[in-house]
Parts: structure tokens; C-alpha cells; sequence
């Protein structure tokens, strides 16, 4: 009788500040994120002498598949009303990998009735072809490096309870680091980095998830600082914008000037660029096409004409316009017809590269892309990474429903070639610090690298 008048008396004290649909509080939650490239198949068992507890009303966690840096609720139980005194409930959930079958991941959650009220918990974890540990014992906070699978792995995991909760809930993330291996210290070779950072002014927060910008802009540079060029998109808001390009300077000792740094209009166009090589000369327009609320900003292009080792790229970074409505169609092919004309003014001589790089709003499937193409004069080039660079099913900060391609690099079809040249997106998140938990996503897209070889 304890175990349900207790909990009874503890809700009414919580109803006084929270909303009683958001209330659960006697149910253990566990997520699960798997930031791998590959799908994991995933399986829950329940071990437990008390047949009683009924999956479906005292728990419940099916086999599924988990996508590819997907994040799911997987699992939840009950921790008191139908929870025996002294009984252990332990929970496997066993992850596959679907190259290495037999060799399981296995996380365990174990629950154990007390006699008044509720559960103690606890977790272990297995890797493939190693013993149990225990994890999470003296914090609520881990990190697990190990090599299986046949490469190296994190495991994170984290323990919290909300203020809506009167229990704790688990959030387990299986990560395999990524690397973008290409040898650039030849001249001729160079990498560059597209990114649309999403800071924009703290009022923008009442239609946007901006997602701790303090922390995400702290984060940012360090994990991007590997590239010979970095185009940055929607550097709006002034005190971040001034943060990052401090933060940056650690790695990339050149930079342009942000677009539309003198523009009377409510917003700059938020565009940067830093090379780890000097910038000869830069330039800017703004763009005189815009609709609906994109007029707020002076969108346009910057270019910068880089010198790395004695070979000039020209490197040019635009954010078309976003908006469909009111005429953003027609805006942003007026803004690449603006684009092409600008590049085509400034002579530049077709011995040298040029690079087209940015957020260009147009997925490659739409009809609007050949346009693009035939106005920029540039190709497709393959993504050898994660399809999208924008995803809502697996990014925490990107609203509504939609996945699709649109941040590109290109080279000129009109000015030196590239031997080689691809493009790769890629996931950045933080999972290290567990204040960006569990929305670690660091932007509402995803980074772009462009790597070209203009050897001959």
C-alpha cells in the first residue's frame, strides 16, 4: 500500500509546478544514440523471477533497428508500484553489429525492489568478447574508449533525473569517431570546409532551437580546424560572431570580413571565410534579390583569393535565399545569375581554380539544381558521407520534416579543373560535454568538405 500512496503524495507536491502530462515519474526511461555509420539491430531482454511483471504494462522495449546516427527511446520500466522487495529485474539490451554477428554489445540496466518505496539501479556494460563491467558507479557522467568491431569506439553514457521525475533515466551513445583523411600538404591540393552555424541574434530562439550558441560556439573551432579554407554561414549575431573569429584564429590566421558588415538592414549575411593561408585579396556583394523574411539580411558572396605555397585559389562563399514564399523562388535564381556575373566580372584567369562553396537552399533532385549548375557552370560532385546536410530525423536543432542536400563545393567548369574531387558531409556533434546532452547536435546542418587535387 506504501508503494502507491507514496508516489501519490510525491506527484501533488510536482503538480504545483509542472504540467501533469509532462509528469512520469515513476518510470526509467533508456535512450540510445548510434553515431556510427552503419544500422545496429537491437534486442531487450528481460531477466527476472517475478513472471508477474508484465511487459507492455510494468515495461516495455521491442527489437528494432537503430539508423545511422539515429537517436530512439528504447526502452522503459516501471521503478515502485509493481516492483517486488528484494526482486532483481535486469534489462540486456543486446546491440549487433550486422558485419560481426556473435560478437554483441550488451548493455545491462538492473533494478532491485525496496521494501518501502521505489528501486535502487544500476548499470553494466559489455563489449564484444570482453568480461561485465560496471559503469556509471561513482558519477553520472563515462566515457568508455575500446576497440572492437574492428576499430575504435566510445561509449558514452549518462545517468540524470529530471525535475519532472522522481527517477533516473539512461542515455547510452555508441560512437565511432570519424576522420576526413586527405593529404593536402602538396599545393595543388586543398580542402575546404562549408558550414552553416545557425547563431543567429537571441531573439531568433522563439521560432529556432539555437541549442546553448555560448557553449556550441566554444565547441565549433577545434573540431574544424584541420581544413585549408573554412566557409562559416549565419555568423549573425554580433557577440558571437566576435567569439568565434578569436576562437578560430588559434587555427586559421586569415580572415575576411564578415558580408554586409556596413548594411543598414536589420542583419549582416552572416558569411565568413578563414584560410590557414594568406588571403591576397577579398572581396563582397550583396545580393540585390531577396523575398519574404531573407530581406531582413544583406545575404550576398564573399571571395577571397588565397595563396597557398605560391598557387592562387579563388574561393568564393554565398547562403542563397531560404524562403520559398513571396517570390523566394525567383530571389535566389536571381541571386546565382547575380553570383555567376559577379565571377565572370572579376577575370579571373582560367589557368587558376575557382571554388564555389556554401548553404545553396536547392536539394540536388530539384529541378532547381540544373539551374544551378548551368548558371555556376559546375558539376555534382560525390558525397562520400551522410547523404544529407540537412536531416530533422536525426538532428535535435532542425525543425520540421525534411532531409536533404543543399550545402555544396564546386569548382568552375570555366577555370582549372580538378584531378580529383569530391565532397563529404559529415556529422559534428559534441558529445563530451555532457551540457549539450542530449541535444548535441552543433548546428541545424551539417558540415561540407569539398577535398579537389589540381595536380595535372
Amino acid at each position: 500500500m506504501i508503494k502507491k500512496i507514496l508516489p501519490w503524495i510525491i506527484n501533488l507536491l510536482l503538480l504545483a509546478t509542472v504540467n501533469a502530462e509532462e509528469l512520469n515519474s515513476d518510470n526509467t526511461t533508456v535512450i540510445l544514440t548510434n553515431n556510427t555509420p552503419v544500422v545496429l539491430q537491437l534486442k531487450i531482454n528481460l531477466l527476472t523471477e517475478d513472471k508477474a511483471f508484465q511487459k507492455g504494462k510494468d515495461w516495455d522495449g521491442n527489437s528494432l533497428l537503430l539508423a545511422p546516427y539515429e537517436t530512439k527511446s528504447i526502452l522503459w520500466f516501471n521503478r515502485n508500484i509493481h516492483v517486488k522487495s528484494d526482486q532483481l529485474y535486469q534489462f540486456d539490451i543486446v546491440i549487433e553489429h550486422p558485419n560481426y554477428h556473435h560478437q554483441d554489445l550488451i548493455i545491462s540496466v538492473t533494478e532491485k525492489g525496496k521494501k518501502i518505496y521505489g528501486s535502487d539501479i544500476y548499470a553494466n556494460l559489455t563489449l564484444p568478447l570482453q568480461i561485465k563491467r560496471n559503469i556509471l558507479v561513482n558519477n553520472h557522467f563515462q566515457l568508455i574508449a575500446a576497440d572492437f568491431w574492428n576499430n575504435s569506439y566510445q561509449i558514452y553514457a549518462r545517468q540524470w533525473t529530471p525535475l519532472t521525475s522522481l527517477v533516473g533515466h539512461y542515455h547510452f551513445t555508441i560512437n565511432q569517431p570519424q576522420t576526413n583523411i586527405f593529404n593536402t600538404s602538396s599545393a595543388k591540393r586543398i580542402s575546404i570546409l562549408s558550414y552553416n552555424t545557425q547563431f543567429m541574434p537571441f531573439y531568433a530562439n522563439v521560432i529556432n532551437n539555437l541549442n546553448q550558441p555560448d557553449i556550441r560556439v566554444t565547441d565549433i573551432p577545434p573540431k574544424i580546424s584541420s581544413y585549408d579554407v573554412v566557409i562559416l554561414e549565419e555568423l549573425f549575431d554580433k557577440d558571437l560572431r566576435l567569439k568565434i573569429i578569436k576562437l578560430m584564429q588559434v587555427h586559421y590566421p586569415f580572415h575576411t570580413e564578415v558580408v554586409g558588415d556596413h548594411t543598414t538592414k536589420a542583419l549582416t549575411g552572416g558569411i565568413m571565410m578563414f584560410s590557414k593561408w594568406p588571403i591576397i585579396k577579398q572581396d563582397q556583394i550583396i545580393y540585390q534579390a531577396s523575398a519574404d523574411i531573407d530581406s531582413l539580411a544583406a545575404k550576398g558572396v564573399i571571395y577571397a583569393a588565397i595563396n597557398k605555397m605560391g598557387i592562387i585559389y579563388h574561393v568564393f562563399g554565398t547562403h542563397l535565399q531560404a524562403a520559398e514564399v513571396n517570390g523566394g523562388h525567383d530571389a535566389r535564381q536571381k541571386q546565382l545569375l547575380e553570383l555567376a556575373n559577379w565571377i565572370e566580372n572579376l577575370n579571373i584567369p582560367p589557368h587558376q581554380a575557382v571554388l564555389i562553396g556554401g548553404d545553396f537552399n536547392i536539394h540536388y533532385l530539384s529541378p532547381d539544381f540544373i539551374v544551378l549548375q548551368n548558371t555556376l557552370h559546375v558539376k555534382l560532385l560525390d558525397n562520400i558521407g551522410y547523404p544529407y546536410s540537412t536531416d530533422s530525423d536525426i538532428n535535435t536543432m532542425s525543425k520540421g520534416q525534411h532531409r536533404s542536400r543543399i550545402d555544396y563545393i564546386f569548382y568552375s567548369n570555366l577555370h582549372l579543373t580538378a584531378k580529383i574531387a569530391y565532397n563529404k558531409i559529415f556529422i559534428l556533434r559534441d558529445l563530451e560535454n555532457v551540457k549539450m546532452w542530449p541535444s548535441f547536435d552543433l548546428s541545424d546542418h551539417f558540415p561540407v568538405v569539398g577535398f579537389f587535387d589540381f595536380n595535372e
